[in-house]
């Protein structure tokens, strides 16, 4: 008996969240922006598109090699830790201090 109350509760709970029947223009405006942004889960392929050709992923390789021959050759991309464990423990607070007031807006 309890069961069937709470559940006549949570009815009645969901039946008063639905859209009302005067709703403002900006709620009717937000609900059809939120109801259109949605994707259509028809429109989602089925096929399973698997690119087994190895001239593909040798030319994928040959990308990222590129690029990490880019990264590699670039002398700030190598991080060097201070040699004082000190210093780079006051930058890391600077830096955290700096971040923290960017966020607070000071």
């Amino acid at each position: 008996m309890r069961s069937l109350v709470v559940l006549a509760g949570c009815m009645a709970v969901v039946g008063c969240a639905s859209t009302p029947t005067n709703a403002p223009d900006w709620y009717r405006q937000r609900a059809r922006t939120v109801e259109s942004s949605y994707p259509d889960l028809h429109s989602v392929p089925r096929t399973v598109n698997l690119t087994l050709d190895p001239s593909h992923w040798a030319e994928v390789q040959a990308d990222l090699a590129a690029a990490r021959a880019g990264v590699e050759a670039d002398p700030r991309s190598v991080w060097t830790p201070a040699d004082d464990p000190n210093v780079f423990l006051n930058e890391a607070r600077a830096e955290l201090e700096r971040t923290r007031l960017a966020h607070e807006g000071h």
